[in-house]
Order: C-alpha cells, then sequence, then structure tokens
C-alpha cells in the first residue's frame, strides 16, 4: 500500500459492493464503515428505530485488500456512494481508496475507460455507534430467496403486514409408523377486510424448518428486506413469538449481511 494511503481495496465484481449498497440504503440513510485487517463492517439501525443492519464484507472478496493496523471508521451517506456506484458495469474493476488526513473517499471505475469519483465523508460526531441486540430465537428457517421474496411481494398485494407461523405437528404416517413422525411448515399470511392470504412452506431440499413461533412484521420493510435476495441464494429466517425477526444472507468468503426487523404488535 503506497505511504499516503490509510486504505485501499480492489473489487474484480463491483455488483457484490453496488448490491449490497442498494439493499443497505433502502434501510438507512448514512451509515459507519468500520474498517480493519477483517474487513468493512457496517452495523446501523432505520431511522425509525424498526429495523437494523449488520453487513460485513471480507478482504477475501477482493483482488487486493490493504489497511492500516489500526481500525478505523469513517461515515458515508449510502445514497450518495450508490449513485455513484450505479455506474459500474460488471466488466469494470471497482477500486476505494482513503488517503491520510483526507475528508474524501476515493472511488475508482476502470474499464474501457477510467472513472475516478470522490465521496464526501460525514462528520462521526453526529453519528451514534450502534450496538448489536442478544437475542434468542425459537424457531429458524432456511429457504430460497427468491422464494421468500416473492412470497413478501405477494403478502404485501394484501395487507401491511405479515404473519410468520413455524409449527411442528406429529403425524402418523400409517399405522405401523410408530413413534408418530414430527412435520414441520412454515406459513406466510396476510389478511384484509377483504381477502386472506395464505403460503405455506413444508420442509424439502430447498426448505428447512425448526422450532414454534409466531409473530408478525411489516411488510413494508419486510420488502426492503427480502430484496437482498440478490446476494444469495438462500435466506436464514429466525424469529420467536413477537418478538424481532433476523434474515440472514451470505456469500461465502465473500459477504455477509444479517436484518433485524422488530414484531408489529397485534393492535397495530
Amino acid at each position: 500500500m503506497e505511504n499516503n494511503k490509510k486504505f485501499s481495496m480492489t473489487l474484480a465484481q463491483p455488483e457484490i459492493l453496488k448490491d449490497s449498497i442498494k439493499v443497505l440504503s433502502g434501510l438507512i440513510t448514512e451509515a459507519r464503515l468500520n474498517i480493519s485487517r477483517e474487513g468493512i463492517k457496517i452495523i446501523e439501525m432505520s431511522p425509525s428505530n424498526v429495523g437494523m443492519a449488520i453487513w460485513q464484507l471480507l478482504p477475501s472478496a477482493c483482488v487486493e485488500y490493504e489497511t492500516q493496523e489500526e481500525p478505523f471508521s469513517i461515515g458515508i451517506n449510502l445514497e450518495n456512494f450508490l449513485n455513484i456506484l450505479k455506474n459500474a458495469k460488471k466488466s469494470d474493476i471497482l477500486i476505494l481508496s482513503l488517503d491520510d488526513d483526507s475528508n474524501n473517499l476515493n472511488i475508482s471505475l476502470k474499464g474501457n475507460m477510467t472513472r475516478d469519483y470522490t465521496l464526501p465523508l460525514i462528520d462521526l460526531s453526529e453519528m451514534q455507534e450502534t450496538k448489536i441486540p442478544d437475542l434468542i430465537f425459537k424457531a429458524k428457517v432456511k429457504m430460497l430467496s427468491g422464494d421468500f421474496d416473492d412470497a413478501v411481494n405477494e403478502a404485501d398485494t394484501i395487507a401491511e403486514s405479515a404473519l410468520f407461523e413455524a409449527i411442528e405437528a406429529y403425524v402418523e404416517l400409517s399405522p405401523e409408523h410408530e413413534p408418530k413422525q414430527i412435520q414441520t411448515s412454515f406459513i406466510m399470511s396476510a389478511v384484509s377486510d377483504l381477502n386472506k392470504l395464505n403460503i405455506p412452506f413444508r420442509e424439502d431440499d430447498n426448505t428447512k424448518i425448526e422450532g414454534e413461533a409466531k409473530s408478525k412484521y411489516s411488510l413494508e420493510y419486510l420488502k426492503k428486506m427480502s430484496a437482498a435476495k440478490c446476494l444469495s441464494d438462500d435466506v436464514i429466517l429466525e424469529f420467536g413469538t413477537d418478538s424481532p425477526l433476523k434474515l440472514t444472507y451470505r456469500q461465502v468468503d465473500k459477504l455477509s449481511l444479517s436484518l433485524m426487523l422488530a414484531p408489529r404488535v397485534e393492535n397495530d
């Protein structure tokens, strides 16, 4: 790394960062980027305090990744950052760097031509650090992220919130089967004055369900969160009864994104 550089990274797949920031910017406006030898991490609450995002880009996702020994943080406006990243083509090389004592993040897109941008940093003194809550979940569902996104968007045509239910039931397949077999299912439902929608999922090669729980969540936020299907083929849902939901998307050795959403109470 050059002597005057505090941080530098090169991505051969700019869509990894572009897609991540697109999802994050739908939930949060400004973010603290925590930069260390372990990668870049964002932990932020939504302005309404209803949702939380925990995102990490790993050094192994990069062609090159260099930073100073001591971890440090910078603040950026995610919408402004996304406006730059939208110009990145799949064939481009994306380079982020930060000079010593600079108030700008350097962003270079290299393809048929080179485009050099600077993004002004935000004063961190105006941003509070977000702590990750210690939660216990009673139910866990692993499913295709596209199926989850489709279910959320269909439920959104019916109501403003969706009920999540993980159910375990004993099923006797035939008289000679003893003991009875446990059958698990996950049901997403939405209800309005005129319509009701049930979308049941049962265990198969693409869907795994554990535990029992029941809770309701805002579809406005679920739509923003389920858009993270662009980051991973699978999503892990974890929730409890009338307690927060956690969605986790991962690309092995590249990135992870966890999104948390507070429950809707019954009288909403």
